[in-house]
């Protein structure tokens, strides 16, 4: 029986709206669904105002790189 999910995406907000404290608790929530999800892999989509960036990470690693 297979556990987790198979692929999860998360948009981050690199703006400067958002502050280090935020993108912290952001980071945390993550990561705490990540463990308890445990996706295959993780697309991960950059933005400001529009997508910049998107990659693609297995087993959600290396994913928090606009910190």
């Amino acid at each position: 029986m297979r556990e987790g999910v198979g692929e999860m995406a998360i948009a981050v907000d690199c703006s400067g709206s958002v502050n280090s404290r935020q993108l912290r608790l952001f980071e945390a929530e993550v990561r705490s669904i990540l463990e308890g999800q445990r996706p295959e892999r993780v697309h991960v989509l950059y933005f400001d105002s529009e997508v910049q960036k998107v990659e693609t990470y297995p087993s959600g690693q290396g994913w928090m790189k606009c910190l």
